[in-house]
């Protein structure tokens, strides 16, 4: 069967505003140049606890994901049960995709027309839509969940179980501790070939069926060769597919380094795709920098390497700088985010992106020396305050966030360690560097942190040159402060160990 890409030209704008609901659930029904999308008493799905008790998700967490008009990929979270929210697509193009966010890291694609109001209702944590101004089969508008459920036994698809985490799982329980990870990746590569090939068969019968329209055929076919594709590109997901045989409608990544798929720019393949092109094409000539927590490509040189490149599309060009401007941020102090935030207001062709990226990391806003604070009653401090404020003591800091298991895991011992401290002069308090401050007070709360220690957000993570100073590049961190407000460890043990007890003593011992 032909491959066919499809050809989107559109205006996107999203608008996110509570939707009231009184006793019979008002329905709000799309306008013509509208998709309505409602969500009714939503889990949270950004998070999954595996049968071990592990628990992973997406950083930051978000439920909903769409592209915009400008093919910037958004991320989003409705209110959560017992609440319902709305969200209204105002568009000009036809269809729109929409990622449902499922089991932690898992997506769901959802394929929704212009005018339609859609009903996202749920089974436990499985999502279903409904549509409710035409009539669409079950399968058309919820395949991907039925998919899951006839062809990978309502389990991760296997092109997610190549990933080494699945070796974790009870279903590898029996296998050599060094082989674990080799075993899982062939189990789920055999599972993604033979899903692969069944989901073929099942495309064909549902269209022959009349239960697919040859639109909605057209869009799960195109999704099914291209997510095949992207697997085969081993940088995504440690493995290789090319030397296997049976998946010859399959294009090989290779080729499509050369190929122009500006047109697919709504659809989320493109976006895998576009990655990998970056990838390839730029950050594997960039030098290595080897780190505490790992080593990762120099996003400097990976940037320069983009904007000077002449053999790709603009567009491609204009993506590829915005996510790589994101690496610059994550990676590199002050003084590289504001050199390469210049040359990107420079380099980039439309100025949405510079107004994007400038709202996402802070970069309109001013830098100054201090942390600057949020406490949960809404006070505003800086962190030189909150330390002033507890001179005399010593202070363990937690830095932490919502959406950080590792740093979530440790609340106990924290507290543990707390009591053992209770009656000495230790202070424990928590930094979250979380971007929302609704998250962060739920998590608080949630996790009995509200109220019971000296607790602050942190907003201007990006633009303090204190905040450069401490070097915050991983979390969970944790740092000592003496009696003075001096810092005296700026890595230090974390809460369930005993070094830190040695630490702790350490410093009490000393005199004032």
């Amino acid at each position: 069967m032909r491959l066919k890409l499809p050809f989107f030209s559109f205006i996107l704008v999203m608008l996110f505003s509570a939707c009231a609901e009184d006793e019979q659930k008002e329905i709000a029904l799309a306008k013509p140049n509208q998709v309505v999308l409602m969500f009714e008493d939503m889990p949270v799905n950004s998070r999954y606890k595996w049968e071990d008790g592990r628990t992973s998700g997406l950083t930051p967490s978000h439920e909903i994901c769409y592209i915009d008009d400008h093919s910037i990929i958004r991320h989003l979270t409705p209110n959560y049960a017992p609440q319902s929210d709305t969200i209204t697509l105002e568009l000009s193009r036809d269809v729109v995709e929409i990622l449902h966010t499922y089991k932690g890291t898992d997506h769901l694609s959802f394929r929704f027309e212009k005018g339609d109001s859609v009903l996202f209702t749920y089974k436990g944590i499985k999502p279903f839509a409904k549509i409710l101004n035409r009539e669409v089969s079950d399968a058309e508008v919820n395949y991907d969940i039925r998919k899951r459920e006839k062809l990978s036994n309502d389990y991760f698809p296997g092109l997610m179980r190549t990933h080494k985490s699945f070796a974790l799982t009870k279903e590898f329980d029996s296998i050599p501790w060094s082989r674990k990870a080799e075993v899982a990746q062939q189990v789920g590569i055999k599972a993604a070939l033979e899903e692969f090939d069944a989901e073929g068969e099942w495309l064909d019968s549902l269209h022959q069926a009349k239960a697919l329209s040859s639109q909605a055929f057209e869009f799960y076919h195109t999704n099914r060769t291209m997510n095949m594709t992207n697997a085969r590109f081993d940088v995504s997901f440690g493995f290789d597919l090319r030397p296997v045989d049976g998946i010859g409608e399959v294009p090989d990544p290779r080729q499509l380094l050369a190929v122009n798929l500006d047109s697919a720019s709504t659809r989320f393949y493109y976006h895998k795709l576009l990655e990998e092109k970056r990838r390839a094409l730029f950050s594997s000539k960039a030098i290595l920098i080897k780190h505490p927590n790992g080593s990762y490509r120099d996003s400097r040189q990976v940037y320069d390497l983009i904007s000077q490149s002449d053999s790709i599309s603009t567009l491609e060009k204009d993506l590829m700088l915005v996510t790589t401007i994101g690496k610059i941020y994550e990676q590199f102090g002050l003084e590289d985010r504001q050199e390469y935030w210049e040359k990107f207001r420079k380099d980039v062709s439309d100025p949405v992106y510079v107004d994007y990226v400038e709202k996402k990391y802070e970069f309109g806003q001013p830098i100054v020396d201090e942390v600057r604070l949020t406490a949960y009653d809404g006070q505003q401090l800086t962190m030189s305050q909150a330390l002033e404020a507890h001179r005399g003591k010593l202070i363990y800091v937690d830095f932490w966030a919502s959406w950080c298991a590792p740093c979530i895991r440790t609340f106990p011992d924290a507290k543990e360690l707390q009591q053992e401290y209770v009656d000495k002069e230790v202070v424990f308090m928590y930094l979250s560097i979380d971007e929302n401050v609704d998250k962060w007070k739920n998590a608080s709360e949630k996790h009995a942190l509200y109220g019971q220690t000296p607790g602050y957000i942190i907003t201007n993570k990006m633009r303090s040159r204190n905040m450069d100073y401490l070097s915050v590049t991983r979390i969970p961190r944790y740092m000592i402060y003496d009696r003075e407000g001096n810092l005296v460890e700026g890595d230090a043990p974390q809460p369930g160990t005993p070094q830190i007890r040695q630490k702790l003593d350490e410093y009490l011992a000393k005199k004032v």
